[in-house]
């Protein structure tokens, strides 16, 4: 990763012929260090970009002898000096007080391949951004990448060569959940923690407790996807726990949403039954004369069962079980 000057510039008198010997003072060569940028960009092949033309301006300026800091304040840049957390590349060794012209934005790297953010103000921004850009293949459990990032810099070695310096290089970890597979209903999911899908406590179904945490299963009432989460998830690659992760799987409950769907309708009528009748114990199955029970069975609705399905009283809906033909409230008033 080191951005030193090609082999050729490090020869003394290479170096004279950019800047030639009847300069005098440090504002002329300054302007001299244009035309070793476009030497650079000519002849190494250089992309010509803003920002590699800034850091070829930085080397320039450093290897003429200007100093870091007024280097760094001509471009709107900072410097920092006797940190502990840098690495010099190519394991170069810097003095002791050296100072390290810091490039705008950060780096970011999770072993395959380092890649700038100009924009990001910082290394956990530039780790996300990182991610946020990759392509991690099909994601269907959350997973978690280790990134990591650092500023860079530039400055000159203990043996008058510009090197690459990483300052404040941080590992973070980022997150990627899986996404939310579509619904084939239209009014998309309708998550749902059936008892009699999970079981579980009744108050609670479908919740068991792991570590530090619960696995929380649930399912889609219109078709059938499960999902769960688990808030003592743990990183395979790192060990760590007391993660949160997600995880779905299509169709998983398809049949059983799709059996408990329909006894919330009336097989007769198509009619759809109110909270009410739900609660009441209906719809209800009716076994035709003849056939097969287990696949001729209807479950209708009060309406369809007959009189017997409401009070011949007040015409409300009576429980399934209900033996009478009058409400529980008609029958007080009786009384």
């Amino acid at each position: 990763m080191s951005r030193s000057v090609p082999e050729k510039t490090r020869d003394p008198s290479t170096i004279v012929s950019y800047f030639q010997c009847d300069i005098q003072g440090v504002a002329a060569v300054r302007a001299k260090y244009v035309r070793l940028a476009y030497v650079m960009h000519t002849q190494w092949g250089m992309t010509h970009t803003e920002d590699n033309m800034m850091t070829t301006k930085i080397t320039a300026r450093l290897l003429a002898g200007d100093d870091p800091a007024e280097i760094a304040a001509d471009l709107d840049l900072e410097t920092v000096t006797g940190r502990t957390d840098i690495e010099v590349a190519d394991y170069r060794d810097l003095d002791d007080g050296t100072h390290i012209v810091v490039l705008p934005g950060w780096w970011a790297d999770d072993g395959n391949a380092d890649i700038e953010f100009g924009d990001a103000d910082s290394g956990e921004e530039a780790a996300q951004e990182y991610v946020d850009d990759g392509d991690w293949g099909e994601i269907t459990e959350t997973c978690w990448i280790q990134v990591w990032a650092w500023r860079q810099g530039l400055a000159l070695d203990d043996e008058g060569e510009v090197v690459d310096v990483m300052i404040g290089r941080e590992q973070h970890m980022i997150e990627i959940d899986p996404d939310e597979p579509e619904c084939s209903h239209d009014d998309g999911h309708d998550w749902q923690t059936p008892h009699e899908l999970f079981g579980g406590l009744a108050q609670n179904p479908g919740c068991f407790g792991k570590g530090g945490g619960v696995v929380q299963h649930e399912v889609c009432m219109r078709c059938g996807c499960e999902r769960v989460k688990d808030t003592w998830a743990q990183d395979p690659t790192t060990g760590a726990q007391g993660l949160t992760s997600v995880r779905y799987e299509p169709g998983e409950y398809a049949v059983e949403v799709e059996a408990m769907r329909k006894t919330e309708t009336c097989d007769r009528c198509g009619r759809e039954l109110v909270d009410n009748e739900i609660d009441l114990g209906w719809p209800i199955p009716v076994k035709p004369d003849g056939g097969d029970p287990a696949e001729d069975v209807e479950y209708i609705c009060p309406d369809c069962y007959g009189e017997d399905g409401r009070c011949r009283q007040c015409g409300a809906v009576l429980p399934a079980d209900e033996e009478g033909d009058r409400c529980d409230d008609c029958h007080a008033e009786e009384a």
